[in-house]
Formats: C-alpha cells, structure tokens, sequence
C-alpha cells in the first residue's frame, strides 16, 4: 500500500512523495515443546514452533534454585550452584533443543526426571514465552530401544555383571540428589 503525507500550516501545504507501507505479522508461539520421554543414556529433544515476521531471536532456558529460569547453552551447561558442568545441549536454527547427559557427568539425566525447559522468543514487538515442557526419564528403558522389556532387562544385567566386576556404576538406580533440585 502507498500513502502520501500532507502538511498544512498557514504558508500552504506540502505532499510528500507517495511511500510503501508495511506491516509484520505479530510474534508467536505456534507450538509449545512437548513433554519428552527418553532413557538414561537418551537425548531428549524439546521442538518450538514459531510464526509472525517479526521473530528476531529465541533462548532455550531451564529452572535454577536462584536466580529463576536461566539461559541454556549450546555446549555444556553448568549446575549455577556449584559451577562444574552437568548436561550438554544443542540447539539448532530449526527452533530445537537437545539435551543429553555428560559423558562421565556428575548427575545421570535420571536424576533430572520431571527437568522442565522453556523458550523465550524475542521479536521487534516484543516477547512471548512459551509453556513449560517437562523430561521424563524411563530408568527401565536400559538399551533405549523405546520398550521395556527382556533385552531391557538383559542389558541391565550385563551392565550390572560389568559394574561387579569392573567397579564402576554403570547399572546404579541408587537416588543420587541433584546438587540443585528440578523445579
């Protein structure tokens, strides 16, 4: 569309030249991420859906104790508490986000069952923030194959057989508490 401008005062009246005017559509959420259900070992992947021309940026966040909801990185993200690295995120231009355990990391991703994220998009006219997504995680779904069954079982038992032998903690359903608990 164009349009003219007319100024009038008592000398007389000016037009400007006409000029094109145009608009961008508002900035919303379309589709809030989903809750997620991985294994153990799984990535869990958080999708948002954006629409409007006005989306400039988003931010992933996840909960913290202080101060509230606090950016997610891309890389490896650290407990705000204690500072020391404790779940590895990607995140990509198609609006997704990625999170797994470190490897070897102080917190398994079990113990971050009921983890919440959220987006926040910024656009030139304003900002929306979408609704919580919540992690779960299936401790029984050991091979992560997406069921819970004998080879579930079979790959925790060989796991387990490795810890007796090798020492390590690979099969520990013990509850270890998170240095900051999920909120």
């Amino acid at each position: 569309m164009l349009l003219r401008c007319v100024i009038v005062d008592a000398c007389g009246a000016v037009t400007t030249s006409p000029t094109a005017i145009s608009t961008h559509a508002p900035l919303e959420v379309l589709a809030h991420p989903g809750a997620v259900v991985t294994c153990p070992s799984g990535i869990a992947e958080f999708v948002l859906g954006l629409g409007g021309t006005a989306v400039v940026s988003w931010e992933w966040r996840a909960p913290a104790l202080s101060p509230g909801w606090v950016p997610a990185y891309h890389g490896i993200n650290p407990d705000w508490l204690e500072w020391r690295p404790l779940f590895e995120a990607e995140m990509n231009p198609q609006e997704t986000l990625s999170i797994q355990r470190l490897p070897g990391g102080p917190v398994p991703l079990e113990q971050w069952d009921g983890f919440e994220v959220r987006a926040v998009a910024y656009g030139s006219c304003g900002t929306e923030t979408s609704a919580p997504a919540a992690l779960t995680v299936c401790p029984a779904d050991f091979n992560c194959n997406g069921q819970v069954g004998t080879s579930a079982i079979s790959a925790f038992l060989v796991a387990w057989f490795h810890d007796l032998t090798g020492g390590t903690l690979n099969a520990d359903f013990t509850p270890r508490a998170p240095s900051r608990p999920p909120t």
